[in-house]
């Protein structure tokens, strides 16, 4: 397949429904899980323990149609089109309190700043949709731009995600990380016994108010965005983590080695923590993306298949209209004890109907990133 032309059977008739191209290239996956996502009765009080998908269609019967025949044709009015944004709406209007990790330079941020303000007039809400509490990241110059984010708007900025750890597991990781000079079999070995200790202690290695050094406040800060949030509240915000996990470990710069990188070590801590947060109720959901190498279905997929419900895509920016070829795999895991997924039911599905909702062919060179001005980048969008 031509990596530079979107998929026929991908191809969307309707324009691009915003025009900010940050928007374009990162925002879309998000707005697509919220779209989908409603409460679960296990855990929310007041919600019908056998809400259908004409249930969640009523979940802000407030919402005014008038908007949205602004912004789309009639085409679009049908049911299924009406259910996603109005659960969209009822999502945003919740709010959402979120934490990153391999935060790099906090994207997801960036993204939801730029469609905060569209989202909040579309929808007649308050602004402010989502709190992002904390990233982390050890990259030296990463680190330098997510203390400066912090240092404008309060949030928390941690260094590695082991200092989150009881000193204990930190210490056990440690004795059991192997020699950098072992062959690569030794190294997957010792990584997978790592990840399985991890998994097998996950009720006391990972716990809601766990602290780590902030380099923003010079002090022990919360990790998660549970703390101070009643989770037995029905209105509470929603709890999630976004993620872009490590992918040197898949990728030739790292020699392809997989398990047997050292980040894989990274990788077991980070999707321990989702599944323990998952069990006692304080994380709905998470999101992340990767090299599109990423073994997601072992990766993901199969270790929180109990607790979470799984969905991944693989796609491309320029199949969204940027011109930008980076093949790339986008996951998300749904907390089965807080939340239920209203959307495709199959893998097959689920990337068809971001495609058909999302994909557009490019019509403008790489220059639009670089040396046009705001007025000709908003026109092209």
């Amino acid at each position: 397949m031509d990596p530079r032309r979107v998929p026929r059977s991908f191809k969307a008739s309707r324009p691009p429904a915003v025009p900010a191209d940050t928007l374009r290239a990162v925002m879309l996956w998000p707005l697509f899980i919220l779209s989908r996502l409603v409460g679960c009765s296990e855990q929310l009080p007041g919600t019908s323990s056998s809400a259908s998908s004409a249930e969640v269609a009523e979940v802000d019967s407030g919402m005014p149609r008038k908007r949205f025949r602004a912004a789309a044709d009639a085409a679009d009015e049908d049911e299924a089109l009406w259910r996603r944004r109005s659960t969209l709406r009822s999502n945003c209007r919740r709010r959402l309190r979120i934490s990153t990790d391999y935060s790099g330079v906090d994207t997801p941020k960036w993204c939801f700043d730029a469609v905060d303000p569209f989202l909040a007039e579309y929808f007649e809400i308050e602004p402010g949709i989502a709190t992002f509490t904390r990233s982390c990241d050890y990259g030296i110059v990463q680190s330098q731009v997510l203390a400066c984010i912090g240092k404008s708007d309060g949030s928390c900025s941690h260094q590695n995600i082991l200092d989150r750890l009881p000193r204990t597991a930190q210490g056990l990781i440690q004795a059991a990380r192997p020699d950098p000079d072992a062959d690569l079999q030794a190294r997957v070995d010792a990584h997978a016994y790592i990840e399985g200790w991890l998994f097998e202690n996950r009720k006391w290695v990972f716990y809601p108010s766990a602290v780590a050094d902030c380099v923003v406040h010079e002090q022990p800060c919360y990790c998660h965005p549970v703390m101070g949030v009643d989770v037995l509240d029905g209105d509470r915000p929603l709890l999630g983590n976004v993620a872009g996990v490590t992918c040197k470990a898949w990728s030739s710069e790292g020699h392809r080695e997989g398990d047997g990188h050292e980040s894989a070590i990274y990788n077991a801590v980070w999707l321990a923590e989702r599944k323990a947060l998952a069990e006692c109720g304080c994380e709905d959901f998470a999101a992340f993306e990767c090299t599109a190498l990423y073994p997601v279905e072992r990766k993901l997929v199969e270790p929180l298949s109990d607790t979470h419900v799984c969905f991944y895509i693989r796609t491309n920016p320029v199949w969204l209209g940027i011109p930008s070829v980076r093949h790339r795999v986008l996951g998300w895991a749904l907390s089965k004890k807080t939340m239920k997924w209203v959307g495709p039911t199959t893998q097959e599905e689920c990337e068809l109907e971001f495609h058909e909702c999302f994909s557009r062919e490019v019509g403008c060179g790489g220059s639009i990133f670089f040396c046009q001005d705001p007025a000709a980048r908003w026109q092209i969008y």
